[in-house]
Order: C-alpha cells, then sequence, then structure tokens
C-alpha cells in the first residue's frame, strides 16, 4: 500500500528544497569571488590583467623566438591556458569564478533540478496520489527562474570582458588610418572588381555551408561569411613591397579593394549583430562603426604632407601598438572555447581553406574579369589579400565574446587566423618566386 510511505516523503524531500535565488550583489560569493580571495579584490579588474599579462608575455617569448605572426598566436595560445582546456580542468572553481561568473547561480539550479529529479523519482517509485502536487508543480518554474538567473548572473559577469574586447577592436581599426599614406591613385575599377570578387567568393561558400551543413541560423551564417570575407585592415610593410614592385599604384589599388570587402563586411555583420543580440549590440557597434571613421581620419592625414621619415614613424608606431593589441584581443576570442570538445574536423576543414585561400580566388577572379593584365603580376599583386589574419580575429573575437557562434565555428575561425598568421613567411616567398619566374620566363604572359 502506498499509504506505509506516506511517512518518508517529508524526510526524503527535505533534502532537496531549493536554495533561494540570490542576486549577484548580495554578497561577496554571489558576486563570483573566489573563496580564497578577499571581497575587495576587484575580480573583472583581475581576470583582464591577468589576460593581458599572460597573452603579452607569451607574445614577448615568440617574439624572440621569431614566430611569425606573433602576436595572435600569443593571444590564442593564452587563452587556451587560461580557459576551460587547461585552467578549467586543473582549477574548475577558480577559473568559472574568475571568467565565467555566476558559480552561486549555478549551485541553486543544481540544487532546484536535483529536486525535479527526487519529485519524479517519488513519484515512479509510490503513488503519484501520495505526493505533493504543488510541491511538485512549484519546482518546474523554479527551473526557468534559476536558469535565468545564471543566465544574467554570467552575462552580467563577462561584461568587462565584452567592454574589453569593443575597446581592442575599435582601437584596432582606428590605429590602422596611419598606415598606407599612398601617393599613386588607384585603378578603381580593378580595385572594385578585386574587392567585390575577395569578399563574395569565400562569402558565398561559408555562408550556405553554415546554413545546409553546420545547423547555423541566418545570423550566424551571416557573421561567419563575414569573418572568412573580410579584407586585411591595413597593408603591412612587406605586402605593400609586393604591390609596389608589380606597379607604381599596386598598394593603393589593394587599399581601395579592402575597403570595398570591409563595407560589405561591416554592413552585413552590423546587421546581423543587431538582430540576433540586441542586448549586447551597444556593445558590439563601435568597432565595426569604426571602420568608416578609420578611412574618414585616413583621408583627412592624407591631405596633410608629410615627409617620408615621418610616414615611416607612423607605420612603426601602428605595428607597435597592434602587437599590444592583438594579444588581449585574441585571448578574449579563445578565453570561452574547450578545445577538446569544440573541435569539429569539416567546419575546421573549409574555414581554413576560405580563410587561407578563399580571399585571394576571389580577387583572381575579379582581376580575370578585368582585361589586359599579365597572369604572374596579378598574382604577385594578388597575395597580399591574405593577409586578413588581424580583421577576421576582430570579428570573431565579437561573434566569441557575444556567444553568438557556436564554440566548433568560433574555433574553426581562430585556427584559420592562426594558419593565416603562421603561413606570412611562406606568402613572401611565393611573391619572390613569382618575381623570379617573370623575370626569367617573360613569355609566360602571353598565356
Amino acid at each position: 500500500d502506498p499509504s506505509h510511505h506516506l511517512v518518508l516523503l517529508p524526510f526524503v524531500s527535505s533534502f532537496y528544497e531549493p536554495l533561494p535565488l540570490r542576486s549577484s550583489r548580495t554578497s561577496p560569493s554571489a558576486a563570483g569571488y573566489p573563496h580564497d580571495m578577499p571581497a575587495w579584490v576587484p575580480i573583472p579588474f583581475l581576470s583582464i590583467a591577468l589576460l593581458c599579462a599572460v597573452s603579452l608575455a607569451i607574445s614577448f617569448i615568440l617574439r624572440k623566438a621569431r614566430i611569425p605572426g606573433f602576436p595572435i598566436i600569443a593571444g590564442l595560445i593564452a587563452g587556451v591556458l587560461l580557459g576551460p582546456s587547461f585552467l578549467g580542468r586543473i582549477a574548475p572553481d577558480f577559473h568559472e569564478r574568475l571568467f565565467i561568473g555566476g558559480a552561486s547561480e549555478r549551485i541553486t539550479l543544481n540544487h532546484v533540478l536535483a529536486r525535479e529529479n527526487a519529485d519524479q523519482y517519488l513519484a515512479e517509485t509510490f503513488d503519484a496520489r501520495v505526493i505533493d502536487a504543488q510541491s511538485a508543480a512549484a519546482s518546474r518554474p523554479s527551473i526557468s527562474e534559476a536558469r535565468l538567473s545564471l543566465e544574467s548572473a554570467r552575462r552580467q559577469h563577462q561584461r568587462p570582458l565584452r567592454i574589453m574586447a569593443s575597446l581592442l577592436a575599435t582601437l584596432l581599426v582606428l590605429t590602422s588610418a596611419l598606415m598606407s599614406f599612398e601617393r599613386h591613385n588607384p585603378a578603381r575599377m580593378f580595385a572594385l572588381n578585386i574587392g567585390l570578387w575577395s569578399f563574395t567568393l569565400p562569402a558565398a561558400v561559408a555562408l550556405f555551408a553554415s546554413l545546409l551543413l553546420f545547423d547555423c541560423d541566418r545570423y550566424q551564417s551571416a557573421l561567419v561569411a563575414t569573418a572568412v570575407g573580410i579584407s586585411p585592415l591595413f597593408l603591412l610593410p612587406f605586402d605593400r613591397r609586393i604591390a609596389r614592385n608589380v606597379e607604381p599604384a599596386g598598394p593603393a589599388t589593394l587599399q581601395f579593394a579592402s575597403r570595398i570587402a570591409a563595407l560589405l563586411a561591416v554592413l552585413i555583420a552590423l546587421w546581423a549583430f543587431l538582430s540576433s543580440q540586441q542586448g549586447l549590440a551597444p556593445t558590439m557597434i563601435p568597432p565595426l562603426v569604426a571602420f568608416p571613421v578609420s578611412w574618414l581620419l585616413h583621408a583627412c592625414l592624407k591631405a596633410v604632407r608629410t615627409s617620408l621619415r615621418m610616414r615611416r614613424k607612423l607605420a612603426r608606431a601602428v605595428i607597435t601598438s597592434h602587437s599590444l593589441l592583438l594579444p588581449p584581443l585574441a585571448a578574449l576570442a579563445s578565453i570561452h572555447v574547450e578545445i577538446f570538445h569544440a573541435f569539429s574536423i569539416w567546419p575546421t576543414l573549409l574555414i581554413l581553406v576560405l580563410a587561407d585561400d578563399g580571399r585571394w580566388a576571389g580577387a583572381l577572379v575579379g582581376s580575370i574579369l578585368t582585361a589586359g593584365r599579365d597572369p604572374l603580376p596579378t598574382f604577385r599583386l594578388l597575395l597580399p589579400t591574405l593577409s586578413a589574419g588581424s580583421a577576421q580575429l576582430l570579428l570573431t573575437s565579437l561573434a566569441a565574446i557575444t556567444h553568438t557562434l557556436p564554440p566548433p565555428i568560433i574555433l574553426s575561425l581562430l585556427l584559420g587566423v592562426a594558419l593565416i598568421e603562421l603561413t606570412t613567411n611562406l606568402r613572401r616567398r611565393v611573391a619572390v618566386r613569382f618575381k623570379q619566374l617573370h623575370d626569367d620566363f617573360p613569355s609566360l604572359d602571353e598565356f
């Protein structure tokens, strides 16, 4: 008879009474402070300081080791070390309270879920008629309330990280306006074709693959497309020399083409962020708006006559500032990715191909549509379009810090950024080899 077990029900249910939901402002523990730290320690600033210190320290080591793309590679390594893949495994509580937040809300949610499981067990083991119906019904809304409280606590805890990512990305874009003061006029129709096709070809492939193969919605697919199609923020000195050796107006042409591709990427990314992340959109807007602002700033600075020595000083200042801005930004992009669980072979392979060769293939298609150009010099001229690692990192970091894209896609995009940076020296050797072929066999231009 189930009534024989009535005496056990209050005793069993007492172990699963839900804890009261606490706001993140009620106590230091609820605010996300580690148990072994005093309450006066500002955890958001501590997490930012730790990210910056570790990423810049690794960047210094990789620079001494002459690793290509050392600022971005160092940031990615720092994010993995401080993220769930390493620190989250050896010190999960410390990692959660430092970078994720909502520790007490998670405990409350687990307790509410345990009570729900206990009620179901009692209902199945005994007779549902002897279970307090009001107690079972009260646990259902408490679960949704606990989930919302956990999500809100984590979003509030990670707000300084989002602000930091937005600030770093905005500074990265604005400082790029101090580079590439070219005096020659670009070949505008040629640059228009290059810019349109260097963005459209990889972006279209990524868009349809994300929609049809990777189960992404239209906003996520649009962000993936913009990340693999965006152009370089500016041309590095060696890339400018490659373009200038082909034709005097080469750097100006590539710069104009980059702005065409960047404009398309910014417009689509703005639409995707505003449509999918209404609450977080104000944090994501400044880096995207900074693109047209940097172009206007570049035009104003170009109108001012500066000496060659001053332009070189500005270029060195920009490269130095980017070497300080990129490591923390890359760390913020990879801090929430668990690489062992997020790795997926097919998104990774596709995005690696698109990130490393898609822009160059699209630019090549655009150049073919412009008649009257020699093949080998054109191949060499378009090689700098591959140097878009920092731009792809910028959009990926904004999507990662807002959790807009799923972790497998974020990891694939970050691996694509790493591949772009690590193959920098290879692209330079290819450019030199193309020049040697052009000098040794000038008759190839006839084909």
